[in-house]
């Protein structure tokens, strides 16, 4: 009878093939248990985990340092038969491990092994456990299969050198891994949709906007039942018949009667930050969307009004499944009207060139009646005084209101953002027929701007006026939005602006809550840029700010600020890599007094992409390191390989640029000059 020694498995020779590595470990786990039955290390509450199946079996992690070590001495000594090693592998719950997998997925053989006797996973939620509503596989064995193309999106590879024994819970490693992969694939369906522009500016976006991207692509994915796929289709577009005869221009339209892809996403990509706004976009799409009656939108009125005031919305009618609102701002559109294309929605300028900047109303009808997927369940109109010469169809039967002609023709548009002026009187035609109402929504609820109106206007022109002063008080924002009708974004967001720069956490965030937009200033003038310390800044951040180079200096001396700036965006090659020379001057204060380098800076700034060559080809780290006697960064670069890349030039450039240099006192840019002397090569 052949005898196999416990040292026989765990031999120099790595064992790759999968089946024997399962193998392997189940006869370690048997000569474990042996040995320690064997020196009476198993206490009563182990012993008692064993005998009621809360462990399968033992690992030498369930033992003292010192008990592991007299273990391993006994291991030394122990056999076991070719009998039972065969008893061994035919251990019961092995054996359906391995019908499970079956021949063709033998290589996984020894994790779901490892899985299910050292870390307690269940068979069924290993291979069997379904969904409990779709029915459909929901265990792990089911997912890495529907994922087998895109495991290397996985931060670690699963194969059989997948376990690290060292670590508690490798199947959490696995599931977290598994759920990085669910919601790549649930961002590629997006990506995937994408014109090229997107796209481009999508690979570019910093981690923060592609984390809200995922989380979009989770909300598009967690819509409920036969409304998931309309709810995509409103948003990222669809192949859709072209019924128009003519195109705009009065041509005749080559795709008429033809299937052609129909989606606004290309209006994204003129805009400044177009992934922050589709984003934007999204979540308002995704938002609205949850309004599946109308007690629920209600509460989102009711909501509104208490955010934003005077500025909110107001009932005009309803009745009977319609609803008809007056919109004020352009906060409050995007709250409401989210889950429209209406440009007016996404954009603070278009909102001022179809309303605020001229004396008209918005408003919006909703018909409740209809499915909410229905283009005309939602119509935005935007209505201004009446004047002689409007066309009827486009007009109020007395004539003083009209719908809004732009130039590019009349404001009126339905949820896809399709234009219904020249329908629009026949469509509530229908919708005050189908619902039974007795009046005219045209006539009755869509009134144009009364003097006395335009006097309110004229009114929160003065508050406007106000708003933008410095040193107003938390009060008197309050009272100038919310009573007075002041545009919070007034002169681009000039109470914003004057808010960060006095510090004033809690006017800030009023100012942010009533609307306030931190991204239209731009630069050194942004308000992140003047904002003082991390916590206004997470503040700013918080609210969709875009990060801005200046930001640098503030949170510079401050690792776990930078790196969060870094993950929100910040650019760590601003300015054709200024950072380098601010940390590389650190400290410094005079020749006698040269300080440190924030070195941790640098490694930051690495770390997020930061190259050594400036836009000019130019390798200014060495100059500027040099200038200031930072050699623990100089000693970095080689010992990275870091400096492998820079020729002679660069080093007898440096040489010139610190000679001329009266930071360091004498001794120290002797160093430095022979540092660099010593890296030119012959």
């Amino acid at each position: 009878m052949k005898l196999f020694k416990y040292n026989q498995f765990l031999g120099t020779t790595t064992i790759n093939e999968n089946l024997d590595k399962a193998k392997k470990f189940l006869k370690e786990r048997e000569l474990i248990k042996r040995a320690a039955e064997e020196l009476n290390l198993i206490n009563p509450e182990l012993a008692a985990d064993l005998e009621h199946g809360d462990k399968r079996t033992v690992t030498l992690k369930d033992f003292s340092e010192e008990s592991q070590n007299e273990i391993r001495m006994k291991l030394r000594e122990l056999r076991l038969s070719d009998e039972e090693v065969r008893t061994i592998e035919r251990d019961p719950n092995f054996l359906k491990i391995r019908e499970y997998l079956g021949p063709k997925y033998i290589g996984w053989t020894y994790p779901f092994t490892y899985f299910y006797f050292v870390e307690m996973v269940s068979l069924d939620e290993l291979f069997t456990k379904v969904d409990p509503n779709t029915k459909e596989p929901d265990n792990i064995f089911a997912k890495l299969i529907d994922y087998a193309g895109l495991l290397d999106k996985m931060p670690k590879k699963f194969d059989h050198n997948f376990i690290d024994p060292n670590i508690a819970n490798n199947m959490e490693v696995l599931v977290d891994g598994i759920g990085i992969i669910e919601e790549y694939r649930k961002i590629k369906k997006i990506i995937d949709t994408l014109p090229a522009k997107l796209k481009s500016e999508y690979n570019k976006a910093p981690e923060n906007l592609k984390e809200q991207m995922a989380e979009i692509a989770v909300g598009f994915d967690s819509v409920a039942g036969e409304k998931k796929e309309k709810v995509w289709k409103s948003f990222f577009g669809e192949l859709k018949l072209d019924t128009n005869p003519v195109l705009p221009d009065g041509k005749p339209n080559p795709n008429f009667n033809k299937m052609v892809w129909s989606s606004s996403l290309k209006r994204f990509a003129t805009m400044d930050n177009p992934i922050r706004e589709l984003i934007k976009a999204a979540k308002n799409h995704l938002k609205a969307c949850e309004n599946d009656n109308i007690l629920a939108f209600y509460e989102k009125i009711n909501t509104c009004n208490e955010k934003y005031g005077r500025l909110g919305a107001d009932i005009v009618f309803d009745d009977n499944g319609i609803l008809v609102l007056e919109v004020k701002s352009f906060q409050a559109n995007q709250f409401l009207n989210g889950h429209t294309r209406h440009c007016i929605k996404d954009s603070m300028s278009q909102w001022q060139s179809y309303v605020s900047n001229h004396n008209n109303k918005q408003y919006y009808v909703y018909n409740f009646n209809i499915s909410q997927t229905d283009n005309l369940s939602v119509i935005g109109v935007t209505i201004a005084p009446g004047k002689s010469g409007t066309p009827d169809k486009y007009k109020s039967s007395n004539g003083t209101a009209e719908i809004y002609s732009h130039g590019y023709g009349r404001a009126c548009h339905q949820k896809n953002d399709g234009n219904v002026a020249d329908s629009f009187k026949s469509v509530l035609s229908d919708f005050e027929k189908q619902s039974g109402i007795d009046i005219k929504i045209f006539d009755d609820c869509l009134k144009a701007m009364t003097p006395d109106e335009i006097q309110r206007r004229e009114r929160a022109k003065i508050a406007e006026r106000e708003i933008i002063r410095k040193g107003i008080s938390i009060d008197q924002i309050k009272q100038y939005v919310k009573e007075d009708g002041a545009d919070i974004n007034k002169d681009n967001a000039k109470a914003l602006e004057n808010a960060v720069e006095e510090g004033d956490y809690e006017k800030v965030k009023l100012c942010l809550e009533l609307g306030a937009s931190p991204n239209l200033r731009k630069g050194p003038d942004a308000p992140i840029s003047k904002a003082k310390g991390i916590e206004m800044i997470k503040l700013l951040v918080t609210y969709g700010s875009d990060m801005t180079g200046d930001v640098f200096n503030t949170v510079l001396a401050d690792p776990d600020a930078l790196e969060y700036c870094l993950k929100a965006g910040l650019d760590p090659a601003f300015n054709n890599y200024l950072p380098y020379r601010k940390l590389t001057k650190g400290t410094w204060r005079s020749s006698s007094d040269i300080g440190k380098s924030y070195f941790d800076a640098f490694l930051l700034l690495l770390k997020y992409g930061a190259k050594l060559t400036d836009d000019r080809g130019r390798n200014m780290i060495l100059k500027w390191a040099g200038e200031y006697g930072r050699m623990d960064i100089l000693n970095y670069l080689d010992e990275q390989g870091l400096s492998k890349d820079f020729q002679n030039k660069d080093y007898n450039e440096a040489i010139m640029w610190i000679s001329h240099s009266q930071k360091l006192p004498e001794d120290l840019k002797k160093e430095v000059t022979e540092y660099f002397k010593s890296k030119i090569k012959s």
